[in-house]
């Protein structure tokens, strides 16, 4: 219980940078947009905002510093958008819009019909940001996120792979669907986190989304798998969700427990790949070498890791020994020297790489100054 608790207790509110001291407020509006390439398709979307106040209709907040980014939620078989309430709960104070399709409801939905809406909404609300007459105007970033649970996390995987100028894919005890996403997640180059239960009872692991973690050809990839989550705890209360479930295993948490956990890991991830936080990545990256309520993939060796943190220098001349806190993911450490503490990164020496957690080496002057970096290589 202490690690668990350990783990949620890293979630601390809207990242700097993004937000207000205090947490946006959520707005909402209900619009119905029409994709005239498919025969003026009609796609009614719930839209949830950062506002100054919350309630229906209001205006939408300006961001201090560029615009909002976009996250396009696809719901699960026979789920209600308003199933996703912690969805928008979490993420609209922390400074993101988010926009649920109402489309593909039904007992025969079409999958590939429910993807093409989720990449239309991501280009429609591109568009909205630049229209003066829309209540978005300027508002809006360009990055954005395709993301789902169960069948909407598995129509995702189809928008990501249909629509290159999507940012980031993100989806929740995704589905596999027809077409196979599976099959389309060979086409995925986009970053992409794939959450799981280990307890799923109606898409198990094993046959959605580890399969389709394989697939991904995304050259930033992780797989979360809460310990004892089920299907239907990534959303609220559901009655078609947990009718499905029926003969499933019990979870071992409750869906506050597995939200909690969810929102640890996909706010700073998200908070990376959309809004460019180096320090969420950290963050992101730390929580998975350490908490102990999840298992985990991680392919991601383009992107550095924590710097490392000094503890201790001990100069003895000739001779100084450097040790710092070991980085998550980092393979070696490479160490650098200066005569001056802000000289340019250029004029840094380079006086060694080592795998360990501590060097040794010449001490140089008594004025001479090191920098030690972490390296995934």
């Amino acid at each position: 219980m202490a690690v668990l608790l350990w783990c949620l207790g890293r979630i601390a509110g809207p990242s700097p940078g993004w937000a207000q001291e205090t947490p946006w407020e959520i707005g909402h509006r209900s619009i119905t947009f029409v994709d005239p390439s498919r025969d003026e398709r009609a796609i009614l979307t719930e839209i949830y905002y950062p506002a100054d106040a919350a309630g229906n209709n209001v205006p939408v907040a300006q961001p201090e510093d560029g615009g909002f980014p976009v996250a396009v939620f696809g719901h699960g078989y026979l789920m209600s958008w308003s199933a996703y309430a912690n969805i928008w709960q979490a993420m609209t104070p922390r400074g993101y819009v988010i926009a649920l399709p109402r489309t593909e409801s039904g007992l025969v939905p079409d999958h590939a019909e429910l993807a093409l809406d989720l990449a239309f909404l991501v280009s429609r609300l591109r568009l909205e940001a630049m229209t003066p007459a829309s209540p978005f105007y300027g508002a809006l970033d360009s990055s954005s996120a395709v993301m789902g649970h169960s069948m909407g996390g598995g129509a995702a995987v189809l928008a990501a792979a249909s629509d290159a100028s999507i940012t980031a894919l993100a989806n929740l005890a995704a589905a596999e669907t027809d077409p196979s996403a599976i099959s389309a997640a060979a086409g995925v180059l986009v970053p992409c986190l794939v959450v799981s239960g280990s307890y799923d009872g109606v898409a198990p692991p094993g046959q959605h989304q580890i399969p389709l973690y394989q697939a991904l050809a995304s050259p930033c990839k992780t797989f979360v798998s809460i310990t004892g989550g089920s299907h239907c705890q990534f959303a609220e209360s559901n009655f078609y969700c947990e009718l499905g479930e029926v003969g499933a295993p019990d979870p071992l948490i409750d869906r506050d427990t597995q939200h909690a956990l969810t929102e640890a890991f996909v706010l700073p991830w998200l908070d990376f790949h959309l809004k460019g936080e180096d320090a969420s990545w950290w963050e992101f990256e730390d929580s998975l070498a350490t908490c102990g309520a999840i298992t985990y993939q991680h392919d991601c060796d383009g992107i550095p890791p924590a710097p490392p943190v000094v503890t201790e220098i001990v100069r003895v001349a000739p001779t100084v020994a450097i040790t710092w806190r070991p980085s998550p993911f980092a393979i070696t450490y490479k160490i650098f020297s200066s005569e001056g503490a802000h000289d340019p990164i250029s004029s840094w020496g380079i006086e060694g790489t080592t795998a360990d957690t501590i060097w040794t080496g010449e001490s140089g002057s008594p004025q001479r100054f090191f920098r030690v970096t972490a390296l995934k290589e």
